[in-house]
């Protein structure tokens, strides 16, 4: 599940703003004793589109990226 949250959220146990269900694609890349990227495709008729803002939190754990809806 990919969720958004507040960027004064520390804990990510609730769905915070709301899941983010309509995402397009998603994919996560970490790299070794490096940082972890997330590109994701987010449709502008999305239910949390008005929401994503600047230092916004998107959560994801990454078996629940690298796809994509088709």
């Amino acid at each position: 599940m990919i969720t958004l949250h507040a960027a004064s959220s520390t804990s990510f146990n609730t769905l915070g703003l709301g899941s983010m269900s309509d995402v397009i694609k998603c994919t996560v890349v970490e790299e070794i004793n490096g940082q972890f990227e997330l590109s994701m495709d987010y449709p502008i008729t999305g239910r949390h589109y008005k929401d994503i803002q600047l230092r916004r939190i998107i959560y994801c754990k990454q078996r629940y990226c690298n796809y994509c809806k088709r």
